[in-house]
């Protein structure tokens, strides 16, 4: 590859080129075979998402994924809690709790998926995010207000 091609992936700090999907405008329901907690997941974050312009029709599975990885968070983080972060071994020592290491690494992709849907800081820099309303933003209405005095 020569200094003068191009790839086609996105380089750091730009949006990537891929073909657009149109965002949903309304929130579907969640799938039925989503855990309980996953389906709480969903009706709290798809909106978000929705409402920024970051959800689409073929984003359901990795919205899916999001969702359960978060859910199994917290029953990792409620199982901690139950045995502790430190366990006793049969030989009588002690170790640290396994658990904590999947709960790392769901974090670390829900942290990814968040991202990718635009639901972190970092991630609304990477991803074309719809802005929201400005008459809803308190330091606009202030401006505004200072403006007409």
């Amino acid at each position: 590859m020569t200094a003068h091609s191009s790839t086609s992936r996105a380089k750091p700090g730009r949006k990537p080129n891929g073909p657009k999907v149109a965002p949903l405008v309304e929130t579907p329901p969640a799938p039925d075979y989503l855990s309980p907690r996953a389906r709480e997941e969903w009706n709290r974050l798809v909106p978000a998402a929705i409402s920024i312009g970051t959800f689409t029709a073929v984003d359901h599975r990795a919205m899916e994924l999001l969702c359960e990885t978060l859910a199994a968070i917290e029953e990792l983080t409620a199982a901690v809690r139950n045995e502790g972060c430190i366990l006793d071994t049969g030989a009588g020592g002690r170790k640290g709790n396994p658990l904590l290491r999947a709960i790392s690494e769901q974090r670390s992709q829900a942290t990814k998926l968040l991202g990718s849907f635009g639901l972190t800081p970092l991630g609304r820099m990477s991803v074309d995010v719809k802005p929201g309303p400005m008459n809803d933003n308190p330091l606009v209405a202030l401006l505004r207000k200072n403006i007409k005095n």
